[in-house]
């Protein structure tokens, strides 16, 4: 099984080296959706920003079998209650697998158990995939009045910003209440089933 296979553990500043060739690698999923091509060459966060941002942030990494890393979620304080996903990655080769479920679960588990009431992300929903895929994490798309200008700090240096701005995305928020919990963990349970 998948899972006795991979670890979700904290990451460190040894790990930073290696997550811009792992969200390198996530990007070649685009080389085949038409229009996006783009989007593989486009920049991604450096080791030097992964780094500096490990010290304020929450951030994850997904090893295969103990020792190859192959996935991260990137997360950062949006403002009091708030946690804003900046970037989930896992190398290409090993995406479909239910890795990046694992990375997102850990890190809204661990945002429950630190009682943040929101996590945010921006995604683009043009690609099917990632709507489903929120979507059944318990997220929903939030519009830009419901878009606190805190949320949108935790993005403030991102060094991708530039390289996004044309493209069609969309804020996504997942309210941590108990109701939602629930019905996160029914959903994702019976995907998993």
């Amino acid at each position: 099984m998948i899972r006795d296979a991979l670890t979700i553990r904290a990451a460190n500043l040894a790990d930073a080296a290696i997550l811009p060739a792992i969200e390198r690698s996530a990007a070649l999923l685009f080389e085949d959706v038409a229009g996006s091509e783009a989007l593989v060459g486009r920049p991604v966060i450096d080791q030097a920003t992964h780094a500096r941002w490990m010290g304020e942030s929450a951030y994850l990494v997904a090893e295969w079998r103990q020792r190859k890393r192959v996935g991260f979620l990137a997360a950062r304080p949006g403002g009091a209650g708030a946690l804003t996903i900046i970037e989930l990655s896992v190398r290409r080769a090993f995406q479909r697998r239910g890795i990046g479920r694992a990375l997102l679960e850990r890190c809204l588990a661990d945002a429950r158990s630190r009682r943040i009431g929101e996590v945010w992300l921006q995604t683009d929903l043009t690609f099917p995939w990632d709507a489903a895929f929120y979507l059944s994490m318990g997220f929903e798309v939030a519009g830009p009045p419901a878009l606190s200008s805190r949320v949108q700090l935790a993005a403030r240096d991102d060094p991708r910003s530039a390289s996004l701005s044309g493209r069609n995305r969309e804020w996504m928020v997942c309210r941590l209440s108990q109701g939602a919990d629930d019905a996160m963990i029914q959903t994702s349970t019976a995907q998993r089933a």
